[in-house]
């Protein structure tokens, strides 16, 4: 459960405060079509995400405004952006799926099937295990590797002349994927909503799938892939980018994640396919009603034939089963035609209704579309109308048994516990058949698993029928049973609790990484840590596209007792510093050359006296910001321990001693709540052992959000105590604000092997020893004894705090601008920093 996903107690609901503490990271949802429309959210896939997480979904611009209008409840214009493709982009990512086809051919016998490499699937069928490894040769690299053949007709003649197709493929992908450059627009949605995460549910070769994964790749986003549909990974589509994650449908997918899409074994995982939540046994009182208005009367059976999305001549089956009945072959039953909601339009096949039909019923949900697509050739196919999963239940609930010719109703019929037969037979009319189908990657288990009915010869359709009307074996049962766990994964719980489960536990603390890496790379100077840049543009009224702050500018508290050296007071950290830098050589130049910009008067003297030449006391950033209006919580407790150095995670004695202590304390305060870094976050410090005493907690800082001072500055001016158990900027930002603030509890020291790693340190390493014993639990109480109360008992320091902050340094607007070389003439602007609740 992700740490926002808690109880939170009534009487702290709807309040400012609340919106404050419970800010969710963004998680943008891309929606290619109407499809993932109906599976995902429809299906109920985002329910527990949207509890945890603030949802905002990208639709295609072309079918955006169907989209909202099909969710009102879910999907607004609030909450949704569209995003507009260009067809001739797409068109560029077919292309490439189709070389590819040719390319990966070898590694699913769909893409050889979809590149028309029947001949070559024969080959590998029949040949022994060392012409295959010549024939994958050909078919991977391209090489020379089979003898020459005379017969110009033959397998092996043909796969050469393919094995050379596919060598030139390699090449056309290669050379289109560099002239292709990541859309700019996601990288503007990126900066636009700064997301934790992008989740795409995708069948993969669609308008979103691959320019996401790549501009998540390049911009160090998040990302996670929610498989659509059952043959997906196998046939739709190749991923170009193995970078994220991929939720399948079930272990077989899994499989065909890592062998056929390259994606490693860490990134991959089973949770199910969320439209099958709706996959339940209708009551009896339903399944009566439905029959009747049917017209099926009690002695007879149903069978429900359910059309494929492929190519096939479904209605001169139907004659064929409608003769059959009314001569008796099959006993009193009557069937159900039900087409494939987006069935592919056929070239040989005669309109269902102009036959006269004894015992075939239309479905009546399906009739509209079916005649709408009659009339006018290509309307399933631009509209793609959506449909009811519920309505679907009822029909598999109230049949006896299920025809289809390779469909997922195969899947949906075995879920439901209905006897099945797959036709896999070719129809003689069109070439994309049955029987081509039935040999395509996903099948292949089906085909085995002795859950089916398999039927493969249309000399065998009848008899095959009267069998799936019989009882249940108890072997095929179990061969059901097996068949499906391997498919699709139904348990434990939800779909919606199973990825919301999956993304706390395994993609947000990888996903919390990337973005602080990401901030990091975007950030610019150490000067516009924490946003100290647009901070001071909006405190200037400067309209600046990119504000620079010339020089450094100090971002935390350094309290006047580490005045030692001018390396812990002077900031020099730069890009490109590496091991053997001279720093001696950059620091003499910039004490010359380079100003610095820091919080109090006493450091200003100090860096001057060790011969800084421009240095000027200005404050810390956070006091050019506003003070909120806001109302003090009273008998609110905020809990701040410092930064874990990965030193206080899960079973750490002294994480849970404090967290212990702040619990015995619960009947001294309304609310206590523990704030924590976005990095320890991240790397799950603290939490588990404050959750342990039931004691909730959520992030204060993100260097991510550059709105990230604002917020701890709403924060620390809301509650009434804040404590701390550890040295750090916290403390002095605290009483600044306001708050009656702290130290108390077992003390966590500032790690002597981080210590090395710290800018100054690494300068100077003979500074380790002073670096480390001035953050010690020694001399903060020798120099700020008052600090070291029970947080019950905690002061306001407000006067101690502004002086250790430089609110007394701050300097106006225009001297501010000046300082920095900003240009005043600039147009004043309206306020960006300010706290979105």
């Amino acid at each position: 459960m992700s740490f926002l996903a808690q109880e939170i107690p009534q009487n702290m609901l709807n309040t400012e405060f609340m919106q404050l503490i419970l800010q969710r990271p963004v998680v943008l949802i891309f929606l290619p079509n109407t499809n993932e429309l109906q599976r995902f959210v429809i299906g109920g896939a985002f329910t527990e995400l949207a509890q945890v997480y603030e949802l905002h979904y990208i639709l295609p611009a072309a079918d955006a405004e169907k989209m909202r209008a099909s969710v009102p409840h879910i999907i607004t214009t609030a909450n949704s952006t569209e995003l507009h493709i260009d067809p001739e982009r797409f068109k560029v990512w077919s292309e490439l799926f189709q070389a590819a086809c040719v390319r990966y051919a070898e590694l699913s016998r769909s893409f050889a099937i979809r590149a028309n490499i029947d001949v070559a699937r024969k080959v590998i069928k029949k040949a022994d295990f060392t012409k295959w490894l010549k024939l994958r040769n050909w078919l991977r690299f391209g090489k020379a590797v089979l003898k020459k053949n005379k017969k110009s007709q033959t397998e092996e003649s043909w796969i050469i002349q393919d094995g050379a197709a596919a060598n030139e493929r390699e090449n056309f992908i290669e050379s289109q994927l560099q002239k292709m450059q990541p859309l700019q627009a996601i990288s503007d949605l990126f900066e636009r909503f700064n997301p934790l995460l992008c989740i795409i549910p995708s069948s993969l070769l669609d308008l979103f799938c691959n320019e996401v994964v790549w501009s998540c790749d390049v911009e160090n986003v998040a990302c996670l892939i929610l498989q659509s549909g059952w043959d997906n990974l196998s046939s739709k589509g190749i991923l170009h980018k193995s970078s994220s994650f991929l939720a399948c449908w079930g272990p077989q997918s899994v499989r065909h994640a890592r062998k056929i899409q390259k994606i490693p074994h860490a990134q991959t995982t089973s949770i199910g396919a969320p439209h099958y939540e709706f996959l339940h046994s209708s009551s009896d009182d339903e399944i009566k009603n439905f029959r009747l208005k049917l017209g099926v009367k009690s002695d007879e059976k149903l069978i429900l034939f359910g059309g494929s999305f492929r190519q096939f001549d479904e209605t001169g089956i139907l004659l064929c089963l409608d003769k059959a009945i009314s001569k008796g072959e099959l006993g009193q039953v009557k069937i159900i035609y039900r087409p494939h909601p987006w069935r592919a339009a056929r070239q040989h096949e005669d309109n269902f209704f102009k036959h006269e039909w004894q015992h075939i019923i239309f479905d009546p949900d399906m009739r509209e579309r079916y005649e709408r697509e009659q009339m006018e050739a290509g309307y399933i196919k631009r509209n793609v109308p959506m449909f009811d999963m519920i309505y679907l239940a009822r029909i598999l609930s109230a049949v006896d048994a299920v025809i289809s010719p390779m469909s997922t109703l195969l899947i949906e019929s075995l879920i439901m516990n209905k006897p099945t037969m797959a036709i896999a037979f070719n129809d003689g009319k069109h070439s994309h058949n049955p029987s081509v189908t039935s040999q395509m990657t996903h099948f292949v288990e089906a085909k085995n698993s002795g859950a089916f009915i398999w039927c493969d010869n249309a000399n065998e359709l009848i008899n095959n029928c009267a069998l799936i009307l019989k009882p249940f074996a108890f072997r095929t049962e179990r061969c059901v049973e097996r068949l499906i766990h391997d498919i699709v994964t139904r348990e434990p719980g939800t779909y919606a609790s199973r990825l919301n489960h999956y993304c706390s536990e395994k993609i947000e603390p990888h996903a919390r990484k990337l973005r602080a890496i990401r901030t990091n790379q975007k950030r610019g100077t150490i000067s516009h840590a924490y946003s100290a840049h647009l901070i001071a543009r909006e405190y200037c009224k400067l309209s600046l596209d990119e504000p620079v702050i010339p020089g450094y500018w100090m971002h935390g508290w350094i309290p006047a007792y580490h005045n030692i050296h001018p390396a812990l007071i002077a900031l020099h950290k730069k890009p490109g510093q590496h091991v053997g830098y001279d720093f001696a050589a950059q620091i003499e130049d910039e004490k010359e050359n380079v100003p610095q910009w820091v919080s109090r008067l006493d450091q200003a003297e100090f860096l001057i006296a060790e011969g800084y030449k421009q240095v000027k006391a200005i404050g810390l950033p956070i006091v050019y910001l506003q003070r909120p209006k806001v109302r003090r919580i009273p008998g609110s407790l905020l809990i701040m321990p410092p930064h874990s150095h990965k030193n206080h995670g899960p079973d750490d004695r002294l994480a849970e001693l404090y967290a212990k202590m702040i619990a015995e304390l619960k009947s001294n305060f309304e609310h206590i709540w523990v704030g924590l870094n976005e990095d320890d976050i991240a790397k799950k410090q603290w939490i588990e052992s404050f959750r342990n005493q039931g004691i909730n907690v959520f992030s204060t800082v993100d260097q991510a959000n550059p709105n990230t001072l604002v917020r701890l500055n709403y924060l620390l001016s809301s509650f009434e105590y804040v404590s701390s158990n550890g040295f750090g900027s916290h403390i002095a930002y605290a009483a600044y604000c306001g708050a009656k603030v702290s130290i108390y509890g077992p003390y966590a020291e500032f790690p002597r092997e981080r210590m090395k790693s710290t800018h100054a340190v690494k300068m100077f390493p003979q500074l380790l020893d002073d670096a480390y014993f001035l953050c010690t639990e020694a001399a903060l109480q020798q120099h700020y004894p008052f600090l070291f109360v029970e947080p019950d008992k905690g002061k306001n320091l407000s006067e101690w705090g502004a002086e250790q902050v430089g609110e007394n340094c701050r300097l106006n607007p225009d001297a501010l601008a000046d300082l920095f070389q900003w240009t005043a003439k600039s147009a004043a602007k309206e306020c960006l920093l300010t706290y979105d609740k």
